[in-house]
């Protein structure tokens, strides 16, 4: 089936305790943006990626992958939601996923079983079980324990039919979304389907992180 990415790396870092780009950050000498960009490079099924960076970045980017054709660059906006949806509009594919330049350890595995379940539905995002006990919290005073099982933390590369996620991103122009399945989800009557993701499929975020 084929598909094209989008890969997010306009994002601050503000969180990260570095003073750059925090997908820039090398793992073995490599930056992190590289390994997120990996298994779709490798893919043969993957016909485009658009990467979104900032302006000023992008020739630190260019020089990154300067021997991948199948990547074009988009400019980001001012919050995820936009740096998306100003790839979205270049997306000519029945299928996209979108993906977090952060998350550098997902594997060609969980990439393979996000596609064949999207031949089944119009939404599907990988998820793990939560290990911690979540409680709600309000000026510092617990006021509910959630149910530790019916609880998921929400992993990308998510992955979606390319009119079903382009029609939640107009409709959500005047709200702010972190993640692209949650407009699915109160925008339009569409299920948002999950699969397992993986343990190792973390998100580069804070100083510990790094």
């Amino acid at each position: 089936m084929d598909y094209q990415a989008i890969i997010l790396a306009a994002g601050n870092s503000t969180r990260s305790g570095l003073n750059y780009n925090k997908v820039l950050f090398e793992i073995n000498g490599c930056p992190i943006i590289s390994f997120s960009c990996k298994a779709f490079i490798d893919d043969l099924s993957c016909k485009k990626i658009f990467l979104v960076c900032k302006e000023n970045e992008l020739n630190e980017f260019k020089t990154i992958f300067n021997n991948v054709k199948k990547i074009e660059y988009v400019i980001g906006g001012d919050t995820r939601q936009q740096s998306v949806y100003n790839a979205l509009k270049k997306v000519n594919s029945d299928y996209v996923l979108i993906h977090d330049g952060a998350r550098p350890y997902f594997t060609p595995i969980l990439l393979n079983r996000l596609l064949a379940k999207l031949k089944e539905c119009d939404a599907v995002i990988p998820v793990w079980s939560m290990t911690d006990t979540i409680k709600v919290v309000k000026n510092d005073i617990v006021v509910k324990t959630l149910k530790r099982d019916e609880l998921k933390r929400v992993q990308t590369p998510q992955a979606f039919k390319t009119e079903i996620i382009k029609k939640a991103h107009e409709m959500a122009k005047n709200v702010d979304y972190n993640d692209d399945s949650s407009m699915i989800e109160e925008l339009l009557d569409v299920k948002v389907h999950v699969i397992d993701g993986e343990y190792t499929n973390t998100k580069y975020t804070f100083k510990e992180d790094f």
